[in-house]
């Protein structure tokens, strides 16, 4: 049993922010948790999930918002 965390390579990386829409609210729940973890890691650089967090400023489901709240107030 294991928890594994997803890098998307680069090209993968800008499909999905470009398909963000496409993304059940869980997904994109998940997305930013993964990202999150991984720039805590050091395996990601921290303005890949700026990036994210940006994308989803205009997103209109709360329970998303909330995941990105988390990661914004962890950064403060």
């Amino acid at each position: 049993a294991g928890f594994f965390r997803v890098q998307h390579g680069e090209a993968e990386w800008e499909d999905l922010l470009a398909a963000l829409t496409s993304l059940s609210p869980l997904e994109r729940i998940g997305l930013v948790g993964n990202q999150w973890a991984l720039a805590r890691a050091g395996r990601e650089p921290l303005d890949k999930l700026l990036d994210l967090v940006a994308s989803l400023g205009n997103d209109d489901d709360p329970d998303v918002l909330a995941a990105v709240e988390r990661v914004l107030t962890r950064l403060l």
